[in-house]
């Protein structure tokens, strides 16, 4: 088992599911991944669900706000940062915006919300008690980030400058592919970038969950209510496939066939 007890700044440590339907996510989810849900009431008189694999905190969830009533549900992408407020300062000098000024989740920790260069969201996490994943790298757990964007070169010098990450082009037949990591070493990746997927698709990072069997995985989603945007593809560490929850977020999914890049 792929335990985690802390997280280096700069890394991609979480990741939660802004949804318009809790019930069906955990449905569904928990059919999926074989997650289990613990609820816990918030500040603001709503429910934030810890996600739960083998008693360990895989991802989180919670139910749209009334103020986005009306948008998909995504799902969210988080990077570790101890000094949220020093990050924050690079933000715009990088080319960025600052979406949502630093806030406390009660005790767990303390987080914002940046845009890069090209509009792409993500957040920021200063842990408490919280530390993000607790388990990665297993089926049903967080494994990889990929940030989709129209020029992935243009984008990479925001995370250089806000976050002191280093990129690794890879030799692929078709468009760049950077992977990201704080060393410049591919061993050490926990990140990459490329254009979007399809046509129309708005800048944004995606989250990528570990499984046993991409067939068995991909069969499951369309039964629990789901659908395969993207059908099972083969890419270097095995095979992956794009699935849509029944709420309209999407996420990907991959059966490894090397060690994980994300310890």
């Amino acid at each position: 088992m792929s335990t985690r007890t802390s997280y280096e700044d700069g890394t991609p440590s979480w990741c939660d599911l802004t949804t318009t339907d809790p019930a069906a996510a955990k449905a569904f989810y928990g059919t999926l991944f074989g997650w289990e849900f613990e609820d816990y009431p918030t500040d603001d008189g709503g429910v934030y669900t810890m996600c739960k694999l083998k008693g360990l905190n895989a991802a989180g969830l919670f139910e749209q706000p009334e103020e986005m009533k009306g948008m998909p549900s995504f799902w969210n992408h988080y990077i570790t940062t101890r000094d949220l407020e020093g990050t924050i300062a690079k933000v715009g000098s990088a080319g960025g915006t600052v979406v949502a000024e630093p806030f406390d989740i009660e005790d767990s920790g303390r987080m914002a919300v940046i845009a890069d260069v090209t509009g792409a969201n993500t957040c920021l996490w200063s842990p408490k008690d919280q530390i993000g994943a607790e388990i990665v790298n297993e089926h049903g757990a967080f494994f990889w980030s990929e940030l989709y964007v129209p020029d992935p070169e243009a984008a990479f010098p925001f995370y250089a400058e806000v976050f002191g990450w280093k990129r690794t082009p890879m030799e692929t037949p078709d468009d760049p592919y950077l992977m990201f990591s704080r060393t410049g070493e591919m061993e050490t990746a926990f990140a990459a970038t490329m254009k979007p997927p399809g046509e129309g698709v708005p800048p944004h990072w995606a989250v990528w969950f570990a499984v046993d069997d991409v067939d068995a995985a991909v069969a499951t989603a369309v039964e629990a209510g789901g659908s395969v945007p993207v059908k099972p593809f083969e890419i270097m560490p095995g095979q992956a496939a794009m699935i849509q929850d029944p709420t309209g977020a999407s996420f990907f999914v991959l059966q490894m066939n090397e060690p994980s890049m994300v310890d």
